[in-house]
């Protein structure tokens, strides 16, 4: 097992160029490790890697499994993936990332729509781990969802923030934004997902038995998914 010390979003275009400047390399047959859990590792699919941010699978350290190679030093090797460092969070925030988060809390779309326009990633989060979709997800603004939804990442739909673990649709459940729901849920939001509290979107909705009961219809029609963590 490999422990690297770097910021990354696990994402299919990570598995890239080989770099060069370690002396070990990694076989063909590789992937990283969820270091969160209490008491074990679990291998994170490479074909779920796209879901995750490197903030939600360790606290210090990356860690990668060899599936065939031997046990080596810290340190990257020749087999790693480019690394793709996750946007700035919290108080290292620019002005305009702030502006595109401000933006999408309070509904203003033209607004958000100028910052992506200049650049700034809908990924951007704040100290909290909130996305422009948390905000706008949870204060009900539906023409916002509905234009990160088409011009971000689908990363976005089943990330977490960092205090609640809740998703997008975890926030507009608790919220009771049912127009918001149906948007995240048609987009292929989890309806499976559990927070820190242990709690789906549906039980996020209680107290409104319409919402609660369309996504729970919702989550009992829907492809069983294949779990995200396999245990190493």
């Amino acid at each position: 097992m490999m422990k690297i010390t770097a910021s990354v979003c696990l994402q299919d275009e990570c598995r890239g160029v080989p770099r060069t400047s370690s002396s070990s390399r990694l076989s063909p047959n590789w992937s990283f490790l969820d270091s969160t859990s209490a008491d074990r590792f679990y291998r994170i699919d490479k074909a779920q890697e796209h879901l995750h941010f490197v903030t939600e699978i360790c606290q210090d350290e990356v860690f990668i499994l060899d599936h065939e190679g031997p046990v080596v030093s810290q340190g990257v090797s020749t087999g790693m993936p480019d690394l793709v460092v996750e946007p700035n969070t919290g108080s290292s925030l620019t002005s305009e990332e702030q502006a595109l988060l401000t933006a999408a809390s309070a509904g203003d779309l033209p607004t958000l729509s100028e910052c992506v326009r200049r650049g700034v990633s809908l990924l951007v989060r704040d100290s909290g781990g909130c996305s422009a979709l948390h905000l706008a997800a949870q204060n009900g603004h539906a023409d916002v969802v509905s234009y990160i939804l088409q011009q971000g990442s689908r990363v976005l739909l089943d990330l977490t923030d960092r205090e609640k673990g809740d998703t997008a649709l975890h926030k507009a459940a608790s919220e009771k934004q049912h127009a918001v729901c149906r948007l995240l849920v048609e987009a292929g939001a989890s309806l499976e997902k559990t927070n820190f509290q242990g709690k789906t979107p549906a039980e996020q909705a209680e107290g409104d038995s319409e919402l609660a009961t369309y996504l729970s219809g919702q989550q009992h029609s829907a492809a069983p998914r294949e779990d995200l963590e396999t245990a190493v």
